[in-house]
């Protein structure tokens, strides 16, 4: 028993010895710092036609609930005409096949915009399927998944 108590008294010796030795781990920034050195990192400055179009979506996730609520439209969006002129992050994706999904888009918006109430949920859905489409002919997948919210689904109707 006495043995066992020396080789625990120095195996204690031992562990406490280490873990005196281990550098302390470094200071980590508090939770504000963490927060502000993600969002360095994660997000570039935008481009007008990117903060145009987040816009452009909480414009449509408003229009959606008040369909929803069956609420119409009853106006266009002057400022949606801008998604021609902004400046975006990527210019060269900027062709002629994007000015016209973009005139596609602003053709379903009006026609949004004009539907009655039995088919304001189809021509709000065709819409949206105008911005996904566009996504998909530019090369910009990224912010499909947050479109594809837009969608007002049969159940919801």
């Amino acid at each position: 028993m006495k043995k066992l108590s020396v080789i625990a008294g120095i195996l204690s010796l031992v562990f406490f010895a280490i873990a005196c030795n281990e550098p302390a781990p470094a200071e980590e920034p508090a939770a504000e710092e963490q927060s502000a050195v993600k969002e360095e990192i994660i997000m570039p400055e935008s481009s007008e036609l990117a903060l145009l179009m987040r816009k452009m979506f909480d414009e449509n996730m408003a229009i959606k609930q008040g369909i929803l609520n069956g609420e119409l439209p009853t106006a266009f969006p002057e400022e949606f005409l801008a998604i021609h002129s902004s400046n975006a992050t990527e210019p060269e994706k900027i062709t002629e096949a994007y000015h016209a999904m973009a005139d596609a888009y602003l053709e379903a918006v009006k026609n949004m915009v004009a539907a009655d109430k039995d088919h304001s949920v189809t021509a709000f859905n065709h819409m949206v399927t105008t911005c996904i489409n566009c996504h998909k002919t530019v090369a910009c997948m990224g912010p499909i998944p947050k479109i594809k919210q837009l969608r007002i689904k049969p159940d919801e109707a």
